[in-house]
């Protein structure tokens, strides 16, 4: 049995979200599918094709799943810890907060209406 087809078969739903390409639903497809025989039987799960399942499998290759890419630090008892520093992200300028489509509509209609209204209203006048 392939090392990726070991994974298939018993990747947990939070390694598998974290693999580029694959959503929670498509983790949940592949989880509910199990166990595969091969890796091509998991072109069934329904969200995954060749292109998905060749990105899924080079990604795994590379090293890019979490649950499979753990290193091992040793630390020597003398050690000094080295400082870290803290770099912040400047802050960026006051966003301009952009008004929902449902407020610029009601926006819209009530200048309409303002507009309706004092053109009838400027009609009256008139006549």
């Amino acid at each position: 049995m392939s090392d990726f087809l070991n994974f298939l078969n018993t990747a947990e739903f939070d390694a598998l979200t974290k693999t580029p390409g694959i959503t929670r639903v498509i983790a949940g497809n592949i989880i509910a599918a199990r166990p595969f025989d091969s890796v091509e039987d998991c072109l069934n799960v329904h969200g995954m094709g060749k292109n998905l399942l060749a990105r899924m499998q080079s990604a795994f290759e590379a090293g890019v799943n979490p649950s499979e890419s753990r290193a091992m630090i040793t630390v020597e008892e003398d050690a000094v810890p080295a400082s870290i520093e803290v770099s912040r992200p400047a802050q960026e300028s006051a966003r301009e907060v952009k008004p929902s489509f449902w407020s610029r509509l009601g926006q819209a209609f009530l200048a309409f209406l303002r507009a309706f209204l004092g053109h009838n209203t400027a009609q009256k006048a008139q006549g």
